[in-house]
């Protein structure tokens, strides 16, 4: 399972990527910001997103409108 993480907060980007790294199969990505994670989504294909909804550049409803745009099998929660 591809899971991409994406947070503004450092800490708690890397806190939730640990989480989830340690899931048996998970293939996990961290992105600082929205644009960087929308960036990457065609390439990485996410079955999962895990998303902080708010972001200074672009906050998460506008990050996950253009994820769901940019590949289409992505399941998205917020935190």
């Amino acid at each position: 399972m591809r899971i991409m993480v994406v947070d503004d907060d450092p800490f708690v980007l890397a806190v939730t990527q640990a989480a989830l790294a340690r899931l048996p199969g998970a293939t996990v990505q961290g992105f600082g910001d929205g644009i960087a994670a929308v960036a990457a989504a065609p390439g990485f294909k996410p079955d999962a997103v895990v998303l902080d909804l708010a972001m200074g550049d672009m906050g998460g409803p506008a990050t996950w409108r253009r994820l769901n745009e940019v590949t289409s099998n992505a399941c998205t929660s917020s935190s």
